[in-house]
């Protein structure tokens, strides 16, 4: 995190976020591939979907911070789609999950 506040800081005076609010429907064809089902996790999403926010929300290259990861589907997403990640949790399986 600290690496990536030295190279793209916060500035207000240049720094703009107005992004509409994501009213697009889910378009989560198939919800069993070979990524999905390498885990069972009682709350797990799509990765497909969460990619879908991902891309509404960020820009190439920023950090998205998961402080509940669980299954790890938000950072999975995040790397796929190019911004960098950091995933937190509690959790010792969810530990394991992200880890491995």
């Amino acid at each position: 995190m600290e690496q990536h506040i030295k190279e793209r800081p916060y500035d207000p005076e240049t720094d703009d976020y107005n992004v509409p609010a994501f009213d697009k429907t889910q378009s989560v064809a198939n919800r069993r591939d070979a990524l999905n089902d390498l885990h069972i996790y009682w709350s797990k999403k799509p990765y497909s979907a969460i990619k879908q926010y991902i891309r509404h929300y960020s820009e190439p290259h920023d950090l998205i911070l998961d402080p509940f990861y669980g299954s790890g589907g938000t950072a999975l997403a995040a790397l796929m789609e190019e911004p960098k990640a950091i995933a937190i949790d509690r959790s010792p399986a969810s530990t394991f999950i992200i880890k491995n």
